[in-house]
């Protein structure tokens, strides 16, 4: 078995965008130094070790806030002139304004003082006078900016666990090829996988041909000025009839499930931003792995991905079938596996040739769950796989998927018959389904 080296690589933070609170956690928007803006993802407050841009990003905003309250201040200043009619039935109009524009001057901390006396106080020891006062500029500024100066805000920054921490260092320090990824998890105390090692691309087993040895066999197209086209690409002639696999603008998937698709490789003249090309560029879909209550890990999206979209391959060893029936032997006594069949090309098992298994090196697709109501299809893919037998296993969007949403694909396969569900009723037991979706069937196994 060949070794895969573990690079340390960190992202470094090139500036602080903006922020946000979602259910009283902070979040900030960062800018990836190195990486265009395309690529920007939110991060929780316990992610960033970045001090210095932390205070030049608040200095910002208390400026920022500063130049808001002094327009304010303005426009109620123009508002008093104008009201200063109508307010004289107090008797101290002038007083009453000179003592609010007081009030509201913006200190350092940008702060809104609180009155001592509410409206409800006043109005009731002055019932007497029969009128109701006039709303101070600091109750009026609450109204229209829906600030509420007697509401203390409470910001609570999230607890990790240690492992929890640690699984999202060592996640980010594997990553290479695309943006980090943060690790969620308020279940328990689970943290990186035992013996795991995260990979972008495939360890081979023995007996298993890399595609270094295989880059021989590869043919590329010969297309003029890095540009394919349909028609007369070699790429799609002779493989799609001369039909593109993406759309041109969108980059989403056009061939139905079940087809394989045929992109240009390492052999071809074209560019990297070829249409052709979708599955080889990087992405950032704003993953993160999360810990459930029943099910383990899971990976969710904090951004919301269109339908048909490339979304990862499925990375781990790849292993001859014979050996992939030793272990998924041992796999199925725990009622856990990550065997994942490179079938395409076969009637059934037994002419299987190789099998990806993502226990012990894997990425994030390892910890996709299982649904009956899946959001992702697999495709077989090739490029710089020569042989179709060691296909990519490519994971596209089945349908839009909605922010916080979990991704998850049939464990099955994308076609689930009575033939499968009578081979595997003697395992139902072992591999309990926990999708919790309405079409779902009560258990699974891939």
């Amino acid at each position: 078995m060949d070794s895969v080296d573990q690079m340390d690589c960190e992202y470094e933070v090139e500036k602080i965008v903006d922020q946000k609170v979602v259910n009283g956690n902070i979040y900030y928007q960062i800018k990836w130094k190195g990486y265009d803006s395309e690529y920007n993802s939110w991060e929780p407050y316990h992610n960033l070790n970045c001090s210095e841009l932390l205070t030049r990003f608040q200095c910002e905003q208390v400026i920022k806030n500063k130049k808001i309250l002094e327009k304010k201040r303005q426009q109620l200043l123009k508002e008093r002139d104008s009201n200063t009619t109508a307010s004289s039935k107090d008797g101290s109009s002038a007083q009453f304004y000179r003592k609010e524009i007081k009030n509201f001057t913006i200190h350092k901390e940008t702060r809104i003082q609180k009155k001592n006396t509410s409206e409800e106080q006043y109005n009731k020891s002055h019932n007497n006078i029969g009128v109701k006062r006039p709303m101070t500029l600091v109750e009026k500024f609450q109204q229209q900016t829906g600030f509420a100066s007697n509401k203390k805000l409470k910001i609570m920054i999230p607890i990790q666990s240690s492992k929890t921490l640690e699984f999202e260092r060592f996640l980010n320090r594997s990553i290479k090829n695309g943006p980090p990824i943060s690790v969620i998890n308020d279940i328990d105390d689970a943290g990186i996988p035992s013996n795991f090692t995260y990979v972008e691309n495939y360890v081979y087993g023995e007996g298993v041909p890399c595609r270094m040895d295989l880059s021989e066999r590869l043919v590329g197209c010969r297309c003029k000025e890095g540009y394919c086209n349909a028609k007369g690409c070699s790429c799609f002639t002779e493989h799609t009839g001369g039909r593109l696999n993406y759309d041109r603008t969108t980059f989403q998937v056009m061939l139905k499930p079940g087809n394989v698709i045929y992109e240009c490789n390492s052999k071809c003249t074209c560019l990297s931003n070829c249409v052709n090309r979708v599955s080889q560029r990087r992405s950032d879909l704003g993953l993160v792995i999360k810990r459930f209550p029943n099910k383990g890990w899971g990976v969710i999206t904090r951004r919301r991905i269109p339908e048909r979209m490339f979304v990862t391959y499925y990375y781990g060893e790849i292993i001859k079938s014979t050996e992939a029936d030793k272990r998924g032997s041992q796999y199925d006594t725990k009622g856990l596996t990550y065997l994942f069949d490179l079938d395409y090309n076969s009637e059934d098992h037994d002419e299987c040739a190789y099998t990806v298994d993502a226990t012990y090196f894997g990425n994030f697709s390892r910890f996709f769950n299982h649904s009956c109501d899946p959001n992702l299809v697999v495709y077989p893919l090739i490029n710089d796989n020569a042989d179709i037998r060691l296909h990519h296993i490519a994971f596209f969007t089945s349908r839009e998927i909605q922010i916080g949403e979990e991704l998850t694909f049939n464990y099955f396969g994308n076609f689930y018959n009575e033939e499968v569900e009578s081979g595997l009723s003697k395992i139902k037991e072992k591999y309990v389904c926990k999708c919790g979706s309405t079409k779902c069937i009560g258990y699974f196994h891939k």
